[in-house]
């Protein structure tokens, strides 16, 4: 369990995760881990859905670390969309 071990033995904490949308491209930055993918969760599916029917690019460059979390939260994003989206800078 993370919370037993020292301080200088976890994961540095990023910056937090964010997301801006324009022209399709969803802008993802910070740490794309459970927690960041948590505080992410409505807005992002939610650009997605109504995004349906036109191109969706997930811009990555700017994630400094994912995990797990992230990984389902851009594949449910995906889904709701409706077809494949760009995943550029993974």
């Amino acid at each position: 369990m993370a919370a037993d071990r020292p301080a200088a033995d976890r994961p540095a904490a990023g910056p937090p995760a964010s997301l801006a949308l324009r022209d399709g491209v969803l802008t993802i930055g910070g740490a794309l881990d459970i927690e960041g993918a948590a505080d992410l969760w409505p807005d992002l599916l939610r650009a997605a859905a109504q995004a349906r029917g036109r191109p969706l690019v997930f811009d990555l460059a700017a994630v400094t670390r994912w995990d797990s979390a992230g990984a389902t939260l851009l594949a449910e994003a995906e889904r709701l969309h409706g077809g494949n989206a760009e995943w550029r800078g993974a």
